[in-house]
């Protein structure tokens, strides 16, 4: 989209552009700059999901000239000191408030649970405004020279920054246990998406009457299987003699 600028600019002698070495100009540019992020944050609701879109994605470049550099300042600051992110809460937030989900699993098991597996003090996003824009611009780019995140301020929860704390989250398990069977075949499907099939192992994943067993508790017991496509067909016969099996098929679980 194209963004059109009516300002008190200082043009150049033939009036078909504007001096790019006049302080004034700068000035101008700078507070151009500034502005920007302020006036796109007024757009801010869940129903207009796209207005972050509205923002740079990126800087100009030094070929643009100090016109560019003034800009590119107040840019910058305004994208640190505005408060333009609509979060969950439905408030607005700056960068230093905020976090970024790149694992998905906030959209899986609410942003309270989320918030108490991670621990951190930030506010997500809203779920339903779009967030590409930060989630491509929060981390630098080693294959880029200068090696400038716009949105560097945000934090930012990696998958592999989760997998220790979920492994031996409490918060995760008491989550699981209430999860209806919609939610848990949403975090199956999240597990096997980000290939973290051995988490699975430290939930309680498979039922035995009023039983809910980890595949490790299971190994632990003799008399207890995991059924499979193959068992159901005999599941009768096994459990006549003394065998438990459980109520979820392996092949849904792994």
């Amino acid at each position: 989209s194209t963004l059109y600028i009516n300002a008190d600019f200082v043009p150049t002698s033939d009036r078909e552009g504007v001096q790019s070495n006049n302080p004034w100009n700068w000035f101008v540019f700078y507070n151009i700059g500034k502005k920007i992020v302020g006036e796109v944050a007024k757009f801010a609701t869940e129903n207009n999901k796209e207005y972050l879109n509205l923002l740079q994605d990126k800087l100009f470049g030094t070929e643009n000239g100090n016109l560019a550099y003034h800009f590119n300042r107040g840019y910058k600051e305004a994208l640190l000191e505005e408060s333009f992110i609509l979060g969950e809460d439905l408030q607005m937030h700056k960068q230093s408030e905020t976090v970024i989900d790149k694992t998905g699993l906030s959209r899986v098991v609410g942003s309270q649970v989320f918030y108490q597996i991670t621990g951190t003090k930030r506010i997500l996003p809203s779920f339903k405004i779009d967030t590409k824009i930060l989630m491509d611009n929060c981390e630098v780019d080693d294959s880029i020279e200068d090696k400038f995140a716009l949105f560097d301020s945000l934090e930012v929860i990696r998958l592999e920054d989760m997998l220790t704390k979920l492994s031996d989250s409490k918060d995760l398990l008491a989550w699981f246990k209430d999860a209806d069977e919609i939610s848990r075949v949403k975090f199956y499907r999240w597990i096997v998406k980000n290939n973290v099939q051995a988490l699975a192992s430290s939930l309680p994943i498979f039922t035995f009457g009023e039983e809910q067993l980890t595949r490790l508790e299971i190994e632990t017991k003799s008399n207890y299987i995991i059924s499979t496509i193959n068992t159901r067909a005999i599941q009768s016969i096994i459990e006549k003699i003394g065998i438990k099996c459980s109520a979820e098929v392996l092949e849904g679980h792994t």
